[in-house]
């Protein structure tokens, strides 16, 4: 290694490498915050996948970067001149995943770091063992040979990620779960250390006028696919009995007819498509509370999103951005439960008092979306494996 003689020395001249799987808007803002002090590589696997409809505009940002050449193998992305990126740049610590979709090239950094005696912190979101990278044997067809697949390619994935949990130098945990989960696989609570899943600024537009909201207008905003388990919000919602309610969905998806046949007959619930920028950021002005009914989900931004905008939020418990809510924030529910996500929708619209106070306590708060924050987590992860 080299030798540093003071701290601003040492991290400032490190040469660090992240293997990111798709160029993430939300994600830019915390590397350009990262690279100020460090010299920072991003390798892109991939540009974006077919399920993601954001825009980037990569020229706008100083960090270095490249999106790879390659293909996708169902989830996974092969990067063809991934091993050449690598051996030509000799990094002094590279930051790594263990997700399947970026397989390929994250064994070859791992294998080229243990070589050259370079360090590996290893990027943790993952709460539990689940495995959610294959949908349709997730949530399709439960036949017994989809069953055995599923079960194999859980034994595999969980294997491949003990690899890098015993082989990593030290742990990016992005949530409190996340942290609860590396200890449980019997990651040294000294290896870990906390980073924060925010939302940047550029990315919560102001909404373009004043709205009044009704106090019982919720809406969901994300990808329509089985995991978020918005058939189970619809079925709460339809059974409030008031016309003035309204639930607006916001997205598109593989689940969308199925959705949308659930809601027949029930005008209030208001498919609107995707909405990005300032017509999302309209819709969340004139809702009242954000629903996340997530089977499982290592985050969800949108959470930061609605506490920004100054919405009360009901969360399912097995998402990571439950430890933002609190009595003042919002509530939680038990996945999957309808009676209990039925009655914490019927509680903030019955009680107008205590919804206008968790939307007076969330509106603004700068928390959700603090880079510097997030950078900091980073390098005091740097820092520690030197």
């Amino acid at each position: 290694m080299k030798k540093y003689n003071n701290k601003r020395d040492k991290v400032g001249s490190l040469k660090v490498c992240i293997i990111h799987n798709i160029v993430s808007p939300y994600r830019l803002p915390l590397f350009e915050e990262l690279n100020k002090n460090v010299n920072l590589t991003v390798y892109f696997c991939k540009s974006i996948t077919k399920d993601r409809v954001w825009k980037f505009d990569l020229g706008e940002y100083n960090f270095k970067y490249d999106i790879l050449r390659g293909f996708s193998f169902g989830p996974i992305i092969i990067n063809t001149n991934a091993l050449w990126k690598l051996i030509k740049t000799n990094f002094d610590v590279v930051i790594i995943n263990s997700d399947p979709d970026v397989a390929p090239i994250v064994f070859m950094a791992f294998i080229l770091s243990k070589l050259r005696r370079k360090k590996i912190i290893l990027w943790s979101e993952a709460i539990n063992k689940e495995v959610h990278f294959f949908p349709s044997l997730v949530y399709g067809n439960t036949n017994a040979f989809n069953k055995i697949i599923l079960y194999l390619l859980t034994f595999f994935i969980t294997k491949y990620r003990k690899i890098y949990l015993r082989g990593a130098d030290h742990f990016l945990a992005f949530s409190n779960k996340a942290r609860e989960f590396l200890i449980e696989n019997k990651v040294s609570v000294e290896k870990i250390t906390r980073t924060y899943e925010i939302i940047p600024l550029d990315q919560l537009p102001e909404h373009s006028k004043k709205f009044v909201r009704n106090g019982k207008t919720f809406i969901y905003v994300g990808y329509l696919i089985p995991r978020k388990n918005i058939q189970l919000l619809i079925r709460a919602f339809k059974k409030i009995d008031d016309n003035k309610a309204k639930l607006y969905i916001v997205g598109t998806g593989p689940s969308e007819i199925q959705l949308k046949k659930l809601s027949k007959n029930d005008n209030r619930i208001i498919f609107t498509g995707n909405k990005e920028g300032v017509d999302k950021s309209n819709l969340y002005a004139t809702s009242d509370i954000l629903v996340l009914p997530s089977l499982d989900d290592s985050w969800g931004l949108v959470v930061n999103e609605a506490i920004h905008y100054g919405l009360g939020v009901i969360t399912s418990d097995t998402i990571g951005a439950t430890e933002l809510i609190d009595t003042n924030t919002g509530l939680i529910f038990k996945s999957n439960n309808l009676e209990q996500l039925y009655s914490a929708m019927t509680e903030l619209i019955n009680d107008k008092k205590k919804l206008k106070s968790m939307q007076e306590h969330n509106l603004g708060n700068s928390g959700v979306s603090d880079i510097k924050k997030a950078s900091k987590g980073f390098l005091r992860a740097i820092c520690k494996v030197l």
